[in-house]
């Protein structure tokens, strides 16, 4: 007991230390007394006082060590309120603090920015997302028009060779009528040499002549007669470079040919037309002689007169009264 009052630095006054050693006394070494529950041998009671003691005794030590505990805490306690004491006198510790409080603020303050920042990345990140979704379908629209264009510029190429191939192939078509229709003229014209070229525009189909010195022949400055055999002659240089045979009908194309042409015509050009020529004549545009050279190429011959009342064409067997043996027709 003197150890602890003295340990606690209690002075002897006033009968202050016995007071408190009655105290300790009275809650430390008090005995109740207890009835006896249990019949216990000498030894066994005796075990448990001895239990009871070593509780009590480190109770005690416990409370020892307790209270030097915080008398250690205490002082540590006086010194720093001194340190601070004296601290908050020092403007320097002052600023320290201050400076510490800025600092805080600052750190609120971008922590805060921080935040909205964070807020506005994740804004972006969502912008970005959708604008990646939105390029990755434009991607797929542009790779489709691609797709699309590669087939429309294939097939334009396949529609720019074709028309290419045209083109090359009607320049040769019309270089084979040129060639054929100047060969059919050179063999009716009276005139040798007279026409030496004939070109024919491709696009317009403009048919143009040259004589051997190469100068330009007006076509309006020919002859009724000699346009009627150019024209003849054209229309079976196309039909000999086609290599078609098909019927041809010539509608009183006699009327403004002179006798020799006539019979250039009905002796050259008629036969090689085709298998089947149908010719339309005046008596007046095919006089007798020149019948004789038709009746050799002649399958069959009719003449159609109208007839008034009826309000008809009558078809009569022969021309014009001259008349063929077997031959029929019908109404």
């Amino acid at each position: 007991m003197k150890n602890i009052i003295d340990s606690l630095n209690i002075k002897a006054t006033n009968n202050l230390d016995k007071g408190l050693k009655n105290e300790l006394i009275k809650h430390l070494g008090a005995e109740e007394e207890t009835q006896i529950i249990h019949n216990l041998s000498s030894s066994e009671m005796q075990n448990i006082y001895n239990l009871y003691s070593d509780i009590t005794k480190e109770n005690l030590l416990n409370q020892i060590k307790q209270i030097k505990r915080s008398e250690e805490h205490l002082v540590k306690t006086r010194k720093l309120r001194n340190l601070i004491k004296d601290n908050e006198e020092n403007s320097e510790f002052n600023e320290l603090i201050n400076k510490i409080n800025k600092g805080n603020e600052q750190i609120r303050e971008l922590e805060n920015e921080t935040t909205l920042l964070i807020y506005k990345i994740d804004n972006m990140q969502q912008s970005i997302d959708e604008l990646s979704r939105q390029r990755d379908k434009l991607e797929n629209e542009l790779s489709q028009l691609q797709r699309k264009r590669s087939s429309f510029v294939e097939a334009e190429k396949i529609l720019t060779a074709s028309t290419r191939f045209r083109e090359l192939q009607l320049r040769r078509k019309i270089k084979d009528v040129e060639i054929f229709a100047l060969s059919m003229i050179k063999r009716l014209m009276r005139k040798e040499d007279f026409i030496e070229t004939i070109q024919i525009d491709p696009k317009s189909f403009e048919i143009s002549l040259f004589n051997r010195s190469q100068n330009k022949i007006s076509v309006r400055g020919l002859s009724a007669g000699e346009r009627q055999i150019l024209i003849l002659s054209v229309i079976w240089g196309t039909l000999k470079s086609a290599n078609r045979n098909i019927p041809i009908i010539l509608d009183t194309m006699f009327g403004r040919l002179d006798d020799e042409h006539k019979l250039s015509i009905v002796n050259k050009l008629i036969p090689e037309f085709s298998k089947q020529v149908i010719v339309l004549a005046t008596n007046s545009e095919v006089p007798k002689n020149l019948y004789t050279h038709f009746k050799k190429n002649i399958s069959n011959e009719y003449t159609l007169n109208y007839n008034s009342a009826a309000e008809r064409t009558i078809v009569n067997p022969g021309f014009f009264g001259v008349k063929r043996q077997g031959m029929k027709v019908n109404d």
